[in-house]
C-alpha cells in the first residue's frame, strides 16, 4: 500500500517561501542536468539539499512525499514541462519565478 502524503489536503499556498525555495532548486538543478522522469528527480532531490548547506539557502527541512506534490502540483498546472528529453519549467513558469525573485531579493 503506498504511503498516504501528509500534504495531500493542505493548502501549500501558505508555504509560498519553501515553494519558491522548491522551484528555485528545481531551476538551478534542471538547468546542468536532464531529469527524465519524476522518480529520477525524487532520487536526486538529497544530493540537491547537500548542496545547499549551511549557506542559509533552503527549506528548513523536507519531506519525500512534500516534494513530489510539489512536482506534481507544477507539472498538473503546466508549470514543469516535459521537452528536450526531460522535465524542465516552462518557459512562461521561468520567466514569472525569476521576477518573483528578483522582487524578493528587493
Amino acid at each position: 500500500m503506498a504511503e498516504q502524503s501528509p500534504f495531500k489536503d493542505l493548502d501549500l499556498s501558505s508555504f509560498w517561501k519553501s515553494r519558491l525555495m522548491y522551484d528555485l532548486q528545481f531551476l538551478l538543478q534542471s538547468h546542468g542536468r536532464v531529469y527524465k522522469s519524476q522518480e529520477a528527480y525524487l532520487q536526486a532531490y538529497p544530493e540537491v539539499i547537500a548542496m545547499m548547506g549551511d549557506s542559509h539557502f533552503g527549506t528548513g527541512g523536507w519531506a519525500p512525499s512534500f516534494v513530489e506534490d510539489w512536482f506534481t502540483a507544477r507539472v498538473k498546472a503546466g508549470q514543469i514541462v516535459q521537452a528536450d528529453g526531460g522535465w524542465r519549467f516552462s518557459e512562461d513558469y521561468r520567466t514569472e519565478l525569476l521576477q518573483q525573485l528578483q522582487a524578493y531579493h528587493r
